[in-house]
């Protein structure tokens, strides 16, 4: 059994897209990684083992200017935060956005995302945020929870998020 942060897996995303750099979110589904380029609408698909299996680009998430920027999983979709106030829900067989969420509340655009299952009694929720904003707490329906303001988090250049509900102590 691996211990906590023992490397799973390496891949050199530079030389499986070889025409390619730059890479911004990635995130496993279960069966595949999905990989988005920096910047640009494309994301990517690869196997366990590193293979590229597909590239594609979904109608309405990211742009060639601002691609998706932080993906994560609920188990069943996968949310791709692109840098706006709308979260994309996408079916990863089907690779469309089957909802969406807007969090108009906020005051930046998600950049950052991690899914959490503890938020709103167990139904599920995100932490959310940008680089040097707070850490903001949203339901499934985009409603702000709470916040982790910069004084209290002090970091800055913040560009992913995750929730670690295994460590004793937590959840982080």
């Amino acid at each position: 059994m691996a211990a906590l942060f023992d490397i799973q897996a390496t891949y050199n995303l530079d030389s499986s897209i070889s025409q390619l750099s730059s890479f911004a979110a990635c995130a496993w589904t279960g069966t595949e990684w999905w990989v988005s380029q920096w910047n640009k609408d494309s994301i990517y698909t690869l196997s366990p083992t590193g293979a590229v299996t597909s590239a594609f680009r979904i109608s309405g998430v990211g742009t060639t200017t601002s691609g998706v920027r932080s993906i994560t999983s609920d188990g069943t979709l996968l949310y791709l935060a692109d840098n706006t106030t709308t979260i994309k829900c996408v079916d990863p067989a089907t690779k469309t956005v089957v909802s969406t969420i807007t969090a108009v509340t906020l005051p930046f655009n998600c950049r950052a995302i991690t899914y959490d299952p503890t938020i709103a009694g167990g139904a599920g929720g995100f932490w959310v945020s940008n680089f040097n904003t707070p850490i903001v707490q949203i339901d499934r329906n985009g409603n702000l929870l709470s916040s982790i303001p910069v004084a209290t988090h002090t970091l800055t250049g913040i560009y992913g998020l995750a929730v670690d509900l295994i460590t004793a102590g937590g959840p982080f």
